[in-house]
């Protein structure tokens, strides 16, 4: 699996993912930094395969996916939904949050998460 994460082609553009992150993302990425989250040690922007996850927490193997206004296009759900197919066909878990789950419901959202965290070491 080794060769799968954080491919070193990907490096510029998971840069300039970080670095134009939308508000989503730099909130939540505020709460799951620094192992803010029970302990669990969050990536973003972090390569998988030739797809860039926007979180990954590499202890449970789960992909967090943030979608904004943008994942409502056809072409895109289609692309996201071959991501997580792929992610899944590899042994992780995707959890899809919408940007405004993030603006007015963070604590559930971050309960969420951690009730997943928890799920996932336990098996």
């Amino acid at each position: 699996m080794g060769q799968l994460l954080n491919q070193s082609q990907n490096k510029k553009r998971r840069q300039d993912l970080r670095r134009s992150s939308p508000p989503a993302e730099v909130i939540l990425w505020q709460h799951l930094r620094n192992r803010q989250l029970s302990g669990y040690k969050f990536r973003r922007q972090y390569g998988i395969a030739h797809y860039i996850a926007d979180f990954y927490c590499p202890e449970c193997q789960l992909i967090v996916e943030l979608d904004g206004s943008s994942h409502e296009h056809d072409e895109v759900v289609e692309y996201d939904l071959m991501r997580q197919r792929y992610f899944e066909f590899i042994g992780f878990l995707v959890i899809r949050f919408k940007n405004e789950q993030i603006y007015r419901q963070l604590t559930e959202v971050l309960e969420n998460l951690l009730r997943c965290c928890e799920e996932r070491k336990a098996r």
